[in-house]
Order: C-alpha cells, then sequence, then structure tokens
C-alpha cells in the first residue's frame, strides 16, 4: 500500500512514514524523509522550544513525551535503538559505563547471587572519579578514544572470588587498570606480583597469595 507524502506531494510505500495514532490512518502526513529535512534544517529553533516548554510546564512536558511513546512504541523503540548503538560506537567513555555495569552484573551471576546496590556504589565513586584513575595509570599512546586497544582489567581477577562478601571489595574502582588489549588477553585470570612475577589467583589459592 502506499500514501501521499503531504510536505513534497510524493507516493510514497507506507514504510516511509512515521505511526501516529491520532491521525485516522494511523500515520504522520509526512515522509520520514521529509521529516528529517525539516528537522535538520530548523533543530536550533525546535530544541529551544523544547527546553522552553520543559522550563515553562515541564510536567506537562514531560506527560506529552510519555504519551507520545506510549502511543507509538514501535517508533519509540527504533529512536531509543538507534540512539543507542550510535552512542555505544561513537562515545568511549559511555561504552567505558556500560562495560562496567555488565562486568558486575555477569560477576554475580556467575557466583549465581544478585547484586544488591548500584554499580557506582559498588564501585565506590563517581564515573569522573572512576574515569581518573584510569586515566592516570595511562601508558603511552592510550587514550579514550582508541578505547578498545585497551581494556579495563581487574588488578585481581574477579574470578578470584568464592562468593559474594569476597567479590565485593574487588570491585572497588581502585582495583582497575588499563592494559591492552593483547596483554589483558595474556594475563586472563593472573595477577602481577612484581619483578616480572604472575601467578594464576584461583578459589582455592586466593588466600593463600592475597593479603586482605
Amino acid at each position: 500500500m502506499e500514501k501521499l507524502c503531504g510536505q513534497c506531494g510524493k507516493t510514497k510505500t507506507l514504510s516511509e512514514f512515521n505511526r501516529n495514532k491520532s491521525n485516522p490512518d494511523g500515520l504522520d502526513y509526512q515522509c520520514r524523509a521529509c521529516k528529517k529535512l525539516y528537522y535538520l534544517k530548523n533543530r536550533g529553533i525546535i530544541l529551544k522550544k523544547k527546553k522552553e516548554e520543559y522550563e515553562i510546564d515541564g510536567e506537562a512536558a514531560r506527560e506529552r513525551t510519555r504519551k507520545w511513546h506510549k502511543e507509538n512504541k514501535d517508533r519509540s523503540n527504533e529512536l531509543n535503538n538507534n540512539w543507542y548503538i550510535k552512542k555505544y560506537h561513537n562515545d568511549p567513555l559511555f561504552r567505558f559505563e556500560k562495560l562496567c555495569r555488565c562486568r558486575i552484573q555477569d560477576a554475580f551471576r556467575r557466583l549465581d547471587s544478585k547484586k544488591s546496590k548500584r554499580s557506582l556504589e559498588l564501585l565506590g565513586a563517581d564515573w569522573e572519579t572512576v574515569q581518573r584513575h584510569i586515566e592516570q595509570q595511562f601508558v603511552e599512546g592510550m587514550t579514550w578514544k582508541n578505547y578498545g586497544e585497551w581494556q579495563a582489567d581487574h588488578v585481581i581477577p574477579l574470578v578470584s572470588a568464592n562468593n559474594k562478601e569476597e567479590l565485593i571489595p574487588l570491585l572497588h574502582y581502585t582495583n582497575l587498570q588499563p592494559l591492552w588489549a593483547l596483554d589483558n588477553n595474556r594475563k586472563g585470570s593472573k595477577m602481577d606480583l612484581g619483578d616480572g612475577e604472575t601467578v594464576r589467583i584461583t578459589r582455592k589459592n586466593r588466600d593463600k597469595i592475597l593479603v586482605v
């Protein structure tokens, strides 16, 4: 099926129109291409208007936003997914935060336990502090722009924890260090004891090696 775009006057397939339940046919009168072009030309004005609406009547504006998302779930999910993918691939700090949260979740899941606190509480600091801690340990060539070539490693491996009580101290941000991806893969669950000596930390030998 096709529909006439009220903006460009071209007949296009229904898939080229966003959903809009307030219209009789359930679709916007403008095609997506026209809506995108309009937004790009008027982005500054649109953002300024939205900001003013929130400042004047924030709750009413938020309610309109919630209503739109509820009535246009598919489109809302598509926009959110596109934003997330773009943000994840283009913002290394955002990606770093997401991977830290996932690492924490996975550590609890491995022990068949549930996270009882928020990630930042377990890290023991805000993200700015965590990022500065990582930056202070950068070696030549490391920047946030090439995050992925290097990785955030736990000095004392999380896999050495036998239970939730042993895991929580290891999640503190001071147990993080940046390592080149190749070095991190080689390290695995080992711990550097200094002078080039390393030892693999396991649940059985952790208490003999670690001074808690």
